[in-house]
């Protein structure tokens, strides 16, 4: 079986489409993500939702606990930081069972 194993999309949807259509272009039966969804880009919902479609494992990274409030997201930054600030919408704007 030909596993294609990613990480660290960080809310760039349009990145992650590509690297998923090479996966399945190059021949990969199953997809694994291995974190951070979220963080720095601007489609935190759209990558949530199309690794939670298509991956067969999803783990969570720093940046995903960050957004779900397991950890602390000053650990990116100051408050209102970019980075900060980025973990902030990503948690505003997905919905809790995400």
């Amino acid at each position: 079986m030909v596993v294609a194993v990613f990480g660290d999309a960080h809310a760039h949807g349009d990145a992650l489409d590509a690297v998923l259509l090479a996966a399945v272009r190059g021949g990969a039966e199953r997809l694994w993500s291995l974190g951070d969804m979220v963080g720095r880009g601007p489609d935190p919902e759209r990558v949530v939702a199309r690794t939670r479609e298509l991956c067969a494992v999803a783990l969570m990274g720093n940046h995903d606990y960050a957004a779900t409030g397991s950890s602390d997201p000053l650990r990116f930054g100051e408050p209102g930081s970019p980075a900060v600030r980025l973990l902030e919408l990503a948690a505003e704007r997905l919905p809790a069972d995400d």
